[in-house]
């Protein structure tokens, strides 16, 4: 197989070749290696690609045999750097190993090495002072997302099939309509996160990965969704979700919402014509849709959320601060040269919290997830922009100049993706698919979001699209295919 080939297969046409032998189970990894070495001098989407790629015996019935894959450097492989983005955790090398790396190994996936992230993995672009600023594949000037933003950006250049990735606020969905790809935020508590990571944002943050397919995106959370000892969210029970794919879906209840949710904010009109048209396609399935929204106390959820990134900050800082033997009590102004700007708003934020307010957003998020569970009483799905704008020019979502509190921050990213935390908060899977494209050329995700449980419903409408709307031919102008990509691997 050639590093052109590989770079169009998808993870399950892949390990369909290894498992007919038609490739060898290591040569994936190795072609993986060569592709990021062609594409990523223009990306900064890999930080790191390991020397040997971290692997398990090969079981005859693997799902994943040969198959590469990205580590987010945000979740844990054991005796790996585990950087996070930060100048603070730099050299650190992981304890634990987080399910979701443990899982893909378990079904013969390769780890060929860590894609980059924010610091911390809490903005809505994937640029750090420790590693700079990852490039879009479908344009150098705009940002690819994040914090999965290195994942997304190397998927989308075929540089790995799929990669895995988190979302506690977004993260899954912002690159995933980004770069072009599918990105399912499972319903909480279907995958584990493991070790580290299970209570980790009060648990609105959730693992899961980034696909060119939605059959793709339904084999790997037949890896991923596997309870595990001492998981703190009960799973639904389930069958194969790629099985779930060949059922017939019954006609549903579509409401679908092209404005903007955020106050002062704008909707591109390219974006609401491509939710309009996602929403139309299912109506010509079939599907009954009707214009409409959740009604929810959106500034309860704003404070919600940044008093529980702004706690999770400032626990992730002091934990990287003991891991490398620095005093746990060092004040912000000590960590200035290591941390960045927006981290140290979080942390200072978490200073004056008290345990009144860590009551207050438990509450608050109680209370959004009524009012939103309320609404889904007579509509089974939910169809909105996952953007609110195309991808956005580097820095956007960084917003390094901001305010001296977390929730500053928090109301700055609403309004570029106002549809996407609250489903953090509450809980409700949710998928973004890359139904449209730009005239200038970018793509542009939709969202689908479903009743709690309902991952199943979700990735039958998102097959049903990509079917209607068919997206696998689009390769980004930086891509392993291309001519020069293929022949600077070759040298």
């Amino acid at each position: 197989m050639d590093l052109g080939e590989y770079a169009t297969l998808d993870a399950t046409s892949l390990a369909a070749h290894v498992r007919a032998g038609d490739v060898a189970p290591d040569e994936p990894a190795a072609l993986a290696a060569a592709a990021a070495a062609a594409v990523d001098p223009a990306l900064a989407a890999v930080v790191e690609v390991y020397d040997e790629p971290s692997r398990r015996p090969l079981r005859d019935d693997a799902l994943l045999p040969g198959v590469p894959t990205l580590r987010k450097d945000s979740t844990p492989e054991a005796g790996r750097l585990h950087e996070r983005g930060s100048r603070l955790a730099q050299g650190v090398r992981a304890t634990t190993t987080g399910h979701v790396v443990e899982r893909v190994l378990d079904e013969g996936a390769r780890v060929v090495g860590r894609s980059a992230v924010p610091e911390l993995a809490i903005l809505s672009s994937t640029e750090s002072a420790l590693h700079g600023t990852t490039r879009n594949p479908w344009s150098p000037d705009v940002t690819a997302g994040g914090s999965s933003g290195g994942a997304a950006a190397a998927v989308a250049a075929g540089v790995v099939p799929f990669a895995l990735a988190s979302d506690g606020g977004g993260s899954i969905r912002i690159p995933a309509s980004c770069c072009g790809l599918v990105g399912l935020k499972p319903s909480r508590g279907l995958v584990s996160p493991g070790p580290g990571r299970a209570e980790h944002l009060f648990g609105i943050a959730v693992e899961n990965v980034v696909t060119r397919t939605v059959r793709d995106t339904a084999l790997l959370l037949d890896v991923l969704a596997a309870r595990q000892p001492g998981d703190p969210f009960a799973a639904w029970p389930r069958r194969s979700f790629r099985a779930a794919l060949a059922e017939r879906q019954d006609r549903l209840r579509i409401a679908v919402s092209a404005e903007p949710w955020a106050p002062r904010s704008d909707l591109d009109p390219e974006v609401a014509a491509a939710t309009l048209l996602a929403a139309s396609t299912l109506g010509s399935l079939g599907h009954r849709v009707q214009e409409r929204r959740p009604h929810y106390d959106s500034a309860t959820a704003v404070a919600t959320g940044a008093t529980y990134f702004a706690l999770g900050v400032a626990a992730e800082v002091t934990e990287i601060a003991l891991a490398t033997g620095r005093p746990v009590d060092t004040g912000p102004d000590d960590l200035v040269d290591l941390v960045e700007p927006v981290a140290l708003t979080y942390v200072r934020t978490a200073e004056r919290l008290g345990a009144a307010d860590v009551l207050a957003a438990s509450e608050g998020r109680a209370l959004v997830r009524w009012q939103v569970e309320r609404f889904f009483d007579d509509v089974d799905v939910l169809v909105t922009p996952t953007l609110q704008v195309l991808p956005p020019p580097h820095g956007t979502g960084n917003l390094t100049a901001v305010a001296p509190a977390a929730v500053d921050h928090w109301s700055a990213l609403e309004q570029i993706h106002p549809n996407l935390s609250i489903f953090n908060l509450t809980g409700h899977p949710a998928v973004s698919v890359p139904v449209g494209t730009s005239a200038s050329g970018l793509p542009i995700g939709v969202q689908l979001v479903g009743r709690r449980g309902s991952d199943d419903v979700l990735l039958r409408l998102a097959l049903a699209l990509e079917q209607e709307l068919p997206w696998a031919g689009r390769r980004p102008p930086v891509h392993v295919t291309t001519a020069a990509a293929v022949t600077e691997a070759v040298r």
